[in-house]
C-alpha cells in the first residue's frame, strides 16, 4: 500500500476515538478487487498505533512500513484533535458507527472515490472500505483490535 494512502487511512482510525486509548493494535486481512483479477488478492498484517505519532503497518513476510516526518506530523495533529487537516482534502459524513471520507481534492479523487470506515459501539475500527474511481475495492478488516 502507498504510504499517502497508508496515512489516509490511519489518520480517521486514530481521530474517532483518539481521547479513549493510547495503544491501539491488530492482525488485519486486506482483500483487493479488481477486475484484472478472476479471484480478489488477500493479504494479512498487523496495524499498531502508539500515540502520540508512532504508527507500524506490516504485512506478514514483509519488513513494516515507516512514515516520513511530515506524515507523523499529520497524525500527531489528527490524534490530538485537530481534524483540519482532513476537513480540507474530504467531505466528511458521520453515521451511527460510520465514517464517510469522499475526497475534495483531485489528486486523492485519482487513488479512491470514497472511504468508508466502520468502527465498534467502542469507537474502534474494524473495517476500511476504500472505492475506487475504476470500480476496485479494497477492504482492510481489523480481525482483534485491541486498545489499551
Amino acid at each position: 500500500m502507498k504510504k499517502g494512502l497508508l496515512i489516509l487511512i490511519c489518520c480517521p482510525l486514530i481521530s474517532w476515538a483518539q481521547a479513549s486509548f493510547k495503544i491501539a493494535e491488530s492482525p488485519f486481512v486486506q482483500t483487493r478487487y479488481t477486475a484484472a483479477l478472476v479471484e480478489p488478492m488477500v493479504q494479512t498484517g498487523h496495524f499498531k498505533f502508539i500515540a502520540p505519532d508512532s504508527i507500524e503497518w506490516r504485512y506478514d513476510g514483509n519488513q513494516a512500513m515507516t512514515l516520513p516526518p511530515q506524515m507523523l506530523q499529520l497524525i500527531r495533529q489528527t490524534a490530538s484533535g485537530d481534524t483540519m487537516m482532513l476537513k480540507s482534502v474530504f467531505n466528511i459524513e458521520r453515521q451511527d458507527k460510520t465514517l464517510v471520507l469522499t475526497p475534495t481534492k483531485k489528486q486523492l479523487q485519482r487513488l479512491f472515490s470514497k472511504m468508508t470506515i466502520h468502527y465498534t459501539s467502542k469507537g474502534v475500527a474494524k473495517q476500511v472500505e476504500m472505492l475506487e474511481p475504476r470500480g476496485d475495492k479494497t477492504i482492510i478488516e481489523f480481525t482483534n483490535m485491541q486498545t489499551k
